[in-house]
């Protein structure tokens, strides 16, 4: 089990615009929720990419 709280996404400054919502990043959680059958690793998994989207839009 991973003990991963947060990530971090390095987006170059040159990138105007980032899309965390898109088909790529929604095929990226699928897999990842794929990998385990644990309602808290789910959870943890759901969680950070949801951080991922707030950091995304601010």
């Amino acid at each position: 089990m991973s003990t991963a709280q947060r990530f971090l996404l390095d987006v170059p400054e040159a990138w105007d615009e980032v899309d965390l919502s898109g088909e790529g990043l929604a095929k990226a959680r699928a897999k990842a929720l794929a990998t385990t059958d644990d309602p808290r690793e789910k959870a943890r998994i759901n969680d950070m990419f949801r951080q991922g989207r707030e950091q995304g839009s601010t």
